[in-house]
């Protein structure tokens, strides 16, 4: 997933590593519109944060397997920095496909299901403001 990267960016304030591709997405995250119905995942990785994005959409979405089912969890909870950290590897065109996160997560439906691994200096300022329910 994390093939290769020419070079990383260590981002203020966290010193965080980041893909070179985080100048062009930081401010847009900061500055995303937060709705207090949204739910976040906010993680590190390889945490057993996909069987939890799982869990938790089943729950908000009153145990709708048949939906579940059907549609693919890329589609039900949105990772919100796929755009910064897929861009090369065996994985581009896949996420190309996908398009731009921060938009599909604007246009997605209401409850939104947004999952991260951004450190929390990096998420949108309202988070703090708004309140929506996060689970970390």
């Amino acid at each position: 997933m994390f093939a290769y990267k020419p070079s990383f960016l260590k981002v203020q304030p966290g010193r965080c590593l980041m893909p070179p591709t985080i100048v062009f997405f930081a401010q847009r995250i900061r500055d995303m519109q937060v709705y207090e119905d949204d739910t976040w995942l906010i993680s590190y990785p390889r945490t057993g944060s996909h069987w939890a994005q799982e869990m938790i959409w089943c729950i908000g979405q009153d145990f709708n397997y048949e939906k579940a089912a059907r549609t693919s969890i890329l589609e039900r909870v949105f990772f919100l920095e796929s755009s910064i950290v897929m861009t090369v590897g065996k994985y581009d065109e896949w996420f190309k496909k996908l398009g731009d996160s921060l938009e599909n997560i604007k246009n997605m439906p209401r409850p939104r299901y947004i999952k991260t691994h951004l450190p929390w200096n990096l998420l949108p300022k309202q988070l703090h403001e708004k309140k929506p329910k996060v689970i970390a």
